[in-house]
C-alpha cells in the first residue's frame, strides 16, 4: 500500500507513506485495512488541490489462477489541515 500527493490530473508527485503486509484471502473474500497518516507527515507535500491517492496492489502465490492484478485506488481531498488523518487504514510500515 502507498499514499502519494497528486496534482489535479492524478499524476503522483511525492510518496508520503508506504507499507507492506502479508494477508491470505479466500475466494471472493474482502478485507479492509484502515490507515492513519498524520498531517505532519504529508503537509509539506500537498499541492494546491490538497489531493492524496492511496493505492493497494496484490500478488498471488505460485500455482494459483488469477485473472487480474490491478491496484485498487482511493483518492481523497484533504478537507482540513491539521486534522491528522487522510486516506484509509492505520499508520505502519516504512515511512517515506
Amino acid at each position: 500500500m502507498a499514499a502519494w500527493s497528486i496534482n489535479n490530473t492524478g499524476k503522483p508527485i511525492h510518496e508520503i507513506w508506504k507499507a507492506s503486509i502479508l494477508v491470505t484471502l479466500g475466494p471472493k473474500e474482502e478485507k479492509e485495512f484502515p490507515i492513519n497518516i498524520s498531517y505532519a507527515k504529508y503537509k509539506q507535500y500537498l499541492l494546491i488541490d490538497n489531493l492524496i491517492k492511496v493505492t493497494a496492489s496484490w500478488s498471488k502465490k505460485e500455482g494459483e489462477n488469477v485473472k487480474s492484478h490491478n491496484p485498487r485506488e482511493t483518492q481523497r481531498r484533504n478537507k482540513g489541515a491539521g486534522r491528522g488523518k487522510s486516506g484509509q487504514g492505520s499508520e505502519g510500515g516504512s515511512d517515506h
